[in-house]
């Protein structure tokens, strides 16, 4: 528990956040640099990654989805219960739901 905060581990990462991915020496660390990275890199085409500028634009739309609307809402919900023991707050619930409503609709069809 808590590998993160190990030495060798600070010595990739001093923000000692996971994930934290090293590819043939190289370290980076954010799951959305990651995940951009990583596509880019060992894609066979860009049917992951579509190098069309709206399509692109669209995708890193939802990818970024998250830091501005669910994040900040769930954090609202959870992170009192994880790290504070509280009760959760049921009144957060329509904010998440809201969120949640919202991703759906994105990725319907």
């Amino acid at each position: 528990m808590k590998e993160q905060l190990q030495p060798d581990f600070l010595e990739l990462n001093p923000q000692h956040c996971v994930p934290t991915l090293v590819d043939d020496g190289f370290v980076l660390w954010d799951s959305r640099a990651i995940c951009t990275y990583l596509v880019s890199k060992y894609g066979k085409d860009d049917s992951l990654c579509p190098k069309e500028l709206r399509t692109r634009a669209m995708l890193d739309r939802l990818l970024y989805f998250d830091i501005d609307k669910l994040v900040q809402r769930f954090g609202k919900y959870v992170y009192p219960v994880l790290f504070e023991g509280q009760e959760p707050d049921k009144d957060q619930l329509p904010c998440i739901d809201e969120a949640l409503g919202c991703l759906d609709q994105f990725l319907t069809g």
